[in-house]
């Protein structure tokens, strides 16, 4: 196991070097810096690395810690992320599905079907089920504000990428946060997932999306989700392997596909992704959020993505005043 992640972290660095351009790593440094880092931990994690002084142990994880995969710190793991939001006094899980993350009597969930829905939409699909939950809150349009508690904390797992306004939805958790609540989130990264081929998401683009209080997705949205996207396992990406799912000799009719579901839908709510971000481009947008007063919930903890994973965490916390 050891000797096949050396190979892989190999690899990862050779893809990123092969893709990233010098000047766009410059540039992604500035936030790199800002990814959650132990010092302890990350030399204990990294025995060969031992012997190197704190400021050049800092600066491994910079420079190929994190294109790597390295844990930064423990709570990159997502099991130790998990643990720390059921440790909360109380939390509500947004979109549990069939198979919720987090359990217990302290526990709400909200989605956008009830627990019969999902339990028969998981199995038309072929889910595994491991415990379907009680649904205490239910909302075909994905609207928070029928939720009547306030909580800890809020959770969710790959949720924020299909929010048509991503602006309204913060606004809306931090209404349902007690004071200093946190908003704990596990984020797909769009390098290691079937949105690799795209661009990450601009500031401007999330601004435009609030200012035109989007419920549905648009057009783009679904065309790319349905014609573009490349394959699904993180593996394959992390070694630069970002080949597109569907040949390009079908792409005319795949798009046509889309567009007739779009106009099908008649504006009913088709999910897709909307968002897409890397930890160091997460990290610019929501504080630049945060700094232009759309949210009250300040970002206090992005953590790199583990190598062979296609997914980051992230901890918000709401301020007061």
């Amino acid at each position: 196991m050891v000797v096949r992640f050396q190979t892989l972290r190999r690899a990862a660095r050779r893809a990123y070097r092969r893709i990233v351009p010098e000047s766009l790593q410059r540039k992604l440094g500035r936030y790199e810096r800002k990814i959650d880092f132990d010092l302890q931990f990350y030399r204990s994690g990294n025995p060969e690395l031992e012997a190197f002084s704190d400021t050049a142990l800092f600066r491994h994880f910079i420079k190929f810690g994190q294109r790597e995969g390295r844990l930064g710190s423990r709570r990159a793991s997502k099991k130790d992320f998990v643990e720390l939001v059921a440790a909360e006094e109380s939390v509500l899980e947004i979109g549990p599905f069939a198979n919720p993350t987090i359990i217990g009597e302290n526990v709400r969930y909200f989605d956008l079907c009830d627990s019969v829905e999902l339990s028969r939409r998981a199995s038309a699909v072929g889910y595994v089920q491991s415990l379907p939950p009680d649904i205490h809150y239910v909302s075909r349009e994905g609207d928070l504000s029928v939720v009547t508690e306030k909580f800890s904390c809020v959770f969710s797992s790959h949720c924020i990428e299909h929010q048509p306004d991503l602006i309204r939805h913060f606004n809306q958790v931090e209404k349902l946060l007690d004071r200093s609540g946190k908003y704990y989130l596990v984020v797909p990264d769009k390098r290691y997932c079937f949105d690799c081929v795209f661009d990450e998401t601009s500031l401007d683009e999330i601004e435009q999306a609030n200012k035109e209080k989007r419920t549905r997705h648009t057009l783009k949205s679904i065309i790319e989700h349905r014609a573009y996207v490349s394959h699904n396992d993180p593996i394959r990406h992390w070694i630069g392997d970002h080949r597109v799912a569907h040949d390009e000799t079908n792409r005319a009719r795949l798009i046509s596909v889309a567009e007739k579901e779009f106009a099908s839908a008649d504006g009913a709510y088709i999910d897709v992704h909307a968002w897409r971000f890397t930890p160091c481009s997460f990290l610019h947008i929501l504080e630049s959020l945060y700094d232009l007063n759309y949210t009250s919930m300040k970002l206090i903890s992005v953590f790199n993505t583990p190598l062979g994973h296609l997914d980051f965490c992230a901890i918000l916390e709401k301020q007061e005043g």
